[in-house]
């Protein structure tokens, strides 16, 4: 025997103004398919009810306590009612700026950004471009706190694939106030040599700087399995005055190393090799 069609949700979530918001109204008994509407009073601007799903959702933009009634239909036409309350809190102040934030090899082909965890922050603002200036390619995407893993520090992105494309990124804290200024995470580059090759001279480089310090790495992306390659890192540019800083050696394909030393700004740089054959080499500037 079928139940009778009952709402079951007498209670909402506490929203913030200018924050995303998902709430679903849930029904049981009756005969689905549900409709669901609201049949007086109304929701904050920025809101709106799905008919379909029963979802609350949107980006309130009004601040208080709004108070409606929601009816759901089944597809025999029974209904039922309910008053519900929703509060909209006003913003508080924008978050910190992200700390410690650094740009890593995480697997091959992928790079990491991590961060200091921090409290009051709704989402993040990633700005991505293909110049250290943020000039030129930029994209911006936001990214919910709740989409990232525990404790919502870490997000992975791509490498450059193209001879001599680089990537630059920054990072930005976010709540329904505002954002923080952006931090730079860094940047990273690509070689390709012979341009569309990768069985032959074929790595990422990337870095970012922190207390005075920078922190490079190379990632060999040779396509011959078992061909190791050294990689020689700069500050400056590589064949153009860069001084070497320090090496490693025998790194495998899809493996990387990582070289650290005090850094006043400008550019770094890294270079492959395959003794006896030379250096081929790519720079990014982390000021």
């Amino acid at each position: 025997m079928v139940g009778a069609l009952t709402i079951v949700t007498d209670s909402l979530p506490g929203a913030l103004a200018g924050a995303p918001y998902s709430a679903t109204l849930q029904a049981v008994g009756g005969t689905p398919p549900y409709s669901w509407s609201i049949v007086s009073g109304g929701l904050p601007d920025g809101l709106s009810l799905d008919p379909a799903t029963g979802v609350i959702s949107g980006i309130p933009t009004q601040v208080g306590s709004f108070n409606f009634t929601v009816q759901v239909q089944d597809s025999v036409l029974a209904t039922d009612t309910q008053a519900l309350s929703l509060q909209v809190a006003p913003p508080g102040a924008p978050p910190a700026p992200p700390g410690m934030v650094a740009l890593w090899p995480a697997s091959p082909g992928i790079a990491a950004i991590s961060w200091w965890p921090q409290s009051g922050v709704t989402y993040f603002r990633l700005q991505s471009a293909l110049d250290p200036d943020f000039t030129f390619g930029v994209n911006t995407v936001d990214i919910p706190v709740s989409s990232l893993p525990e404790p919502g520090n870490f997000l992975t992105v791509g490498m450059p694939d193209q001879d001599m494309l680089a990537f630059y990124y920054r990072l930005a804290a976010c709540n329904p106030a505002g954002c923080s200024p952006f931090v730079f995470a860094g940047g990273m580059a690509a070689r390709r040599f012979p341009a569309g090759t990768t069985e032959h001279w074929s790595f990422v480089m990337g870095g970012y700087q922190f207390l005075g310090f920078a922190s490079v790495w190379g990632q060999n992306q040779v396509s011959v399995e078992g061909k190791v390659s050294n990689f020689k890192f700069y500050e400056g540019i590589h064949g153009f005055g860069g001084l070497l800083m320090d090496a490693c050696t025998g790194i495998a394909p899809g493996s990387a190393c990582t070289r650290s030393w005090a850094h006043a700004g400008g550019y770094v740089s890294v270079s492959q090799d395959f003794p006896p054959l030379g250096e081929v080499g790519v720079a990014i500037r982390l000021s």
